[in-house]
């Protein structure tokens, strides 16, 4: 009993917002896939759902909301198919530039 006590102060006391990784997601113009110029940070979002993360948090651009959740539905298939079952997508607060997604886990 005291060490579930004890391990849930220690949970309370973290930062909220730290996560151990985060990725940005460039987009070029009305296009649902990330530019091959740069997707060095999707390689890292396939390798955290290859290695196990269940759930990503994101931030949208607030610009072409219906842009970004077709992006989303192509990136989730995507995600669940590199981690093999269903992976979550949670949108956060905040907002990013045009054309990118910011995801954190």
């Amino acid at each position: 009993m005291q060490h579930t006590l004890a391990a849930l102060i220690m949970l309370s006391l973290l930062p909220l917002g730290s996560w151990a990784a985060e990725a940005t997601l460039v987009y070029q113009g009305q296009n649902q896939w990330v530019a091959e110029a740069d997707n060095a940070p999707l390689r890292q979002v396939f390798k955290a759902a290859k290695r196990g993360t269940q759930s990503f948090n994101m931030v949208l651009p607030k610009a072409e909301r219906g842009l970004s959740e077709a992006r989303l539905n192509v990136l989730l298939g995507l995600l669940n198919k590199q981690h093999g079952g269903a992976v979550t997508l949670v949108e956060t607060t905040g907002s990013t530039p045009a054309n990118t997604l910011k995801m954190r886990w």
